[in-house]
């Protein structure tokens, strides 16, 4: 399994498996939406100072995880998936790290999940170190580059 850089030609698996686990979650009609905010990739995650991961293995699609700036303090993660029968595998754990990471070097101070952008309950990111705020937002304080 490798996690690399989501381009353009991963756009159709993509919106595929995200539009599986939707209605895996009862948001059938959420899936117009999020295909907006899936296409273009480049555009709408590098473009906007993210960063856009897919998890793969043998050419199939595992798992994505994308995340762009909100504000100069914080990475919005807009999106973290995994195929249904390649979870526990720690798949989103590894995802995330590199998110993490890429948020210190950016010098973001934050990694948030807004409460309207997770399908699962808090408790998988609570159990990745993030923290849940009073609004329900998930969020990870990150190191920056210069502190480590």
């Amino acid at each position: 399994m490798q996690i690399r850089l989501g381009n353009r030609q991963d756009e159709g698996e993509i919106k595929h498996l995200v539009a599986a686990v939707l209605t895996e979650f009862g948001h059938q009609g959420d899936t117009a939406s999020a295909e907006l905010d899936l296409r273009n990739i480049d555009g709408n995650y590098m473009g906007r100072d993210g960063i856009f991961l897919v998890a793969e293995e043998e050419g199939r699609l595992l798992g994505l995880a994308g995340a762009r700036r909100r504000d100069e303090e914080t990475l919005e993660l807009r999106h973290l998936v995994v195929a249904p029968a390649h979870r526990g595998k720690g798949i989103a754990s590894r995802m995330l790290a590199i998110v993490a990471k890429f948020a210190g070097d950016l010098e973001y101070k934050t990694v948030a999940m807004p409460a309207d952008r997770r399908l699962s309950g808090a408790g998988v990111l609570e159990g990745k170190g993030f923290i849940l705020t009073a609004s329900g937002e998930a969020q990870l304080a990150v190191r920056s580059a210069r502190a480590r």
